[in-house]
């Protein structure tokens, strides 16, 4: 990311603001910030500091729409990817050659890409944290109930052993 350089005088600050508060100057933020630059480099790339770029957005209502726009649309793209892969997708790879002085495609293929478990437990993380997080909170129960879960556990594990201990059942075949 290049950056405009102005002199560090009164005058050259006047001149920096005056330039990224102008259309053009929002473009370019705007621009920056779909490449991903965070909030600190814009600052830097603007030569500001973080607390005068806050400023700045509170004085100029479009360029705060630029960042914040820039800032859901970025969010919105990486959402998608994330989806994408988290769900798996389709390619198509293309391998091209250069026949008699031009580019020709020689080879076309769809190419499956298998969902990525990594990619679905952070969209499930970061969208039902209630149901996906690493650690749920305790549930809250008395010692009665825990009492009358353990019983009904300890009946469920006898009638499974009893289970196992009875003979298979007779399958009307004779031997």
């Amino acid at each position: 990311m290049d950056h405009i350089e102005f002199e560090d005088t009164e005058e050259g600050k006047r001149e920096r603001k005056a330039f990224w508060m102008s259309d053009d100057g929002i473009q370019l933020v705007a621009g920056y910030r779909r490449e991903g630059a965070s909030l600190e480099r814009l600052a830097r790339v603007i030569g500001i500091s973080d607390s005068t770029l806050r400023k700045w957005r509170s004085q100029e209502p479009k360029l705060e729409a630029a960042i914040r726009q820039t800032d859901e649309l970025v969010n919105s793209m990486v959402e998608n990817a994330l989806l994408r892969r988290a769900l798996g997708y389709t390619t198509v790879e293309v391998d091209e050659e250069l026949v008699e002085g031009e580019m020709r495609v020689v080879r076309r293929r769809e190419r499956h890409v298998a969902p990525d478990t990594r990619a679905c437990m952070n969209w499930l993380f970061s969208r039902r944290p209630d149901r996906w997080r690493a650690q749920q909170a305790p549930l809250d129960a008395s010692a009665e109930e825990i009492a009358a879960v353990r019983d009904v556990l300890v009946t469920i594990a006898t009638a499974a052993q009893d289970a196992q201990q009875l003979p298979a059942p007779d399958d009307g075949a004779e031997g």
